[in-house]
């Protein structure tokens, strides 16, 4: 049964017009993921100090352990409590029912995920099940966001070296621009070295591959921002006067 949206969902034309204003004045977005009300309150409260919008994230444990509805509900509260912009995003759904599942919960952002649960599926797979994913998400304009494969590493403190790793991937433009055709998305996830998780040395990323790579404009006029998950390990970047080590780009 899909649930009604809340009022607060349908800030969806907000959530792509905030993309085209990343893009226009060269500015990041920072997306926090939250499993408590404590971290929520945290990061609504730092969102209106700086007077700046923010995107909190979900991933399967966190919706597993809070539940679509209260984590929707938690979003709606904070943004009238505080009157700051807040988006919410699924963050790398491991399935096309539980991207789906958000979609009906009224999140404005859907991360689909497959090959992160399941490394064995092709990119003709992957494209399938995120187009099945994109066709759905049109029932609420939520905008969805996929990647042509899975990211190294895990989203934790790894106290052995990224050696230990298979080698990060990196993105290629053409495969990633015939991806993005193919499936309709509105944001890829671009890997340009990252990996999941914090290591005790960074990985090194290249910076400049991601600049070509949104040179390129790969996703959609109307949503050209690119999302890099914060618990991806990088290098800090000052973000409108303030250090913080992930970024929309």
């Amino acid at each position: 049964m899909t649930m009604a949206l809340s009022p607060r969902s349908r800030s969806i034309e907000g959530a792509r017009d905030l993309m085209g204003r990343t893009r226009t004045h060269r500015f990041a977005v920072g997306a926090f993921n939250a499993g408590d009300i404590e971290t929520f309150r945290a990061i609504a409260e730092a969102s209106d100090a700086l007077s700046a919008p923010v995107l909190i994230e979900a991933s399967a444990s966190e919706v597993s352990f809070m539940g679509l509805r209260l984590l929707r509900s938690l979003v709606d509260t904070y943004a009238d409590e505080f009157d700051i912009e807040v988006y919410l995003n699924l963050d790398h759904a491991p399935s096309i029912e539980a991207a789906k599942a958000g979609i009906d919960a009224g999140f404005e952002l859907i991360h689909i995920d497959l090959s992160g649960s399941d490394h064995s599926l092709s990119t003709d797979d992957i494209i399938r099940g995120t187009k099945e994913v994109v066709q759905y998400a049109t029932s609420t304009g939520a905008l969805v966001e996929s990647e042509d494969h899975w990211f190294s590493g895990s989203s934790t403190l790894h106290p052995e070296a990224i050696s230990t790793h298979s080698q990060p991937a990196k993105t290629d433009p053409e495969q990633a621009s015939r991806f993005v055709k193919a499936t309709g998305i509105d944001t890829f996830a671009v890997a340009i070295g990252n990996l999941h998780g914090a290591y005790p040395t960074p990985p090194r990323t290249g910076f400049r591959a991601s600049e070509s790579l949104a040179g390129g404009a790969l996703c959609q006029p109307q949503s050209p921002w690119w999302q890099w998950d914060h618990r991806d390990s990088g290098p800090d970047r000052s973000v409108g006067g303030h250090q913080q080590d992930q970024y929309q780009l």
